[in-house]
């Protein structure tokens, strides 16, 4: 292996090659701000490593909120109700600022969510999300049989990411995937990277490839074990879902057409 690495970064390639006849990394030919799943993007990814904080309003100033004064102080869930909304800031009532640390990062994209809730049934106010995966790099620290644990697939909280030799050099580093991180970003705060394509001799974005997500998220969900304990019975939870789902689906189509 290189002597800059600890893990065998070429091996997650030639296995998905070998196998599946698709790298870990590919370029992203189509237009880079065409958000898709599995594309690497940078954002500010929110983590915490010891207490959670917030701000607590210390004086309210109704005509100018903007000059009102904020406290610190460590996030509890016995606090004092407030029962004002401070329009200012678009807090609603008993809402709180939290203080975390936070980085930015790349990430991997897993899933676009669109969602309506706050606002319903107003196409033009849907907040437009993606489901995320941090990238943290690994560091000194980190032995090489910390690193070889993940690689070898049995950290159930980290998938081993290798440097993005075939599609340039924006992630030089060996990375975990860290699952416990997986968090939401709004579309607009995501900024995808890209490389030099040296075939197409322009900028090009770069995403790991179908095999390699699925396998990732794979991965992820076989360790949490919540799948296996519900498949317990004669019938599978895929299967009683979708009964479950028809079942509901027509009572109320019936109900409806009254």
């Amino acid at each position: 292996m290189p002597e800059q690495y600890k893990g065998f970064p070429e091996y997650y390639n030639q296995c998905l090659v070998a196998l599946f006849g698709h790298p870990f990394f590919e370029w992203k030919l189509d237009h880079i701000y065409d958000l898709e799943a599995g594309q690497i993007c940078e954002t500010v990814v929110n983590y915490n490593v010891d207490k959670t904080y917030q701000l607590i309003l210390d004086h309210h100033e109704p005509m100018s909120e903007f000059d009102s004064t904020w406290k610190l102080a460590p996030l509890s869930c016995r606090m004092p109700i407030r029962n004002e909304r401070l329009q200012a800031f678009n807090l609603e009532t008993n809402e709180r600022f939290i203080i975390r640390r936070s980085k930015l990062r790349y990430i991997i994209l897993l899933s676009k969510v669109e969602d309506d809730f706050f606002i319903p049934n107003n196409k033009d106010k849907i907040l437009k999300n993606w489901i995320i995966l941090p990238l943290f790099t690994y560091k000194h620290k980190h032995t090489q049989s910390f690193i070889l644990n993940d690689q070898r697939l049995l950290s159930p909280n980290r998938f081993y990411v290798p440097p993005s030799f075939t599609v340039g050099l924006r992630l030089p580093e060996e990375s975990a995937a860290r699952y416990n991180l997986i968090q939401q970003s709004v579309d607009r705060d995501i900024h995808p990277i890209s490389a030099l394509n040296d075939a197409l001799k322009m900028q090009k974005g770069i995403k790991i490839s179908k095999e390699a997500l699925k396998l990732m998220v794979y991965h992820y969900f076989k360790n949490l074990n919540i799948l296996n304990d519900l498949n317990e019975g004669s019938d599978s939870i895929e299967s009683q879902y979708d009964v479950f789902k028809s079942v509901v689906n027509e009572l109320i189509d019936a109900n409806m057409m009254r």
